[in-house]
């Protein structure tokens, strides 16, 4: 079984490469659809490898929290993503603060555009790739916010 499965850190690389090439550029609806199901079988194949290498955890770790930030992710990767988060991260405070410091990322772009742009001042509405990054990370925020009530969800 070993020769057949790549080691964890390669099938991140894998993985990571084909989500920011292969589903995000996609135009067609139908060919997106199809790329979003390969993606959420990709991402379901860490929940039987081997996370005992500590290299790998971090690559997985890293990369999930990569993915997270990436603009414009869809909706249907969220939940397996932070499936993934909580198997990497079984205490709750750590999975919070894990995806704290993703919204801070989403946040930190949109503050740097807002003090470059003339010392707090708003930046211009002519801008529209501006606002175009604006709305995808807001995106991003919502479709995390969707998750993290269960998250904060105390267990007894």
């Amino acid at each position: 079984m070993e020769k057949v499965l790549p080691t964890l850190s390669d099938f991140c690389v894998y993985v990571q490469q084909y989500v920011e090439r292969e589903l995000l550029p996609a135009e067609d609806v139908e060919e997106k659809m199809q790329k979003q199901f390969v993606c959420v079988q990709l991402l379901s194949i860490f929940s039987v490898m081997d996370l005992s290498d500590e290299v790998g955890r971090q690559r997985l770790g890293k990369m999930v929290l990569d993915l997270l930030t990436l603009p414009g992710l869809p909706l249907a990767l969220v939940s397996p993503l932070l499936s993934q988060q909580t198997i990497l991260w079984p205490q709750p405070h750590t999975r919070v603060e894990k995806l704290l410091e993703v919204i801070a990322d989403l946040q930190q772009p949109s503050l740097s555009a807002t003090l470059s742009s003339g010392g707090g001042v708003a930046p211009s509405s002519s801008s529209s790739q501006s606002t175009s990054v604006d709305e995808s990370q807001m995106n991003a925020l919502s479709n995390l916010s969707l998750f993290l009530t269960p998250t904060l969800t105390p267990t007894y």
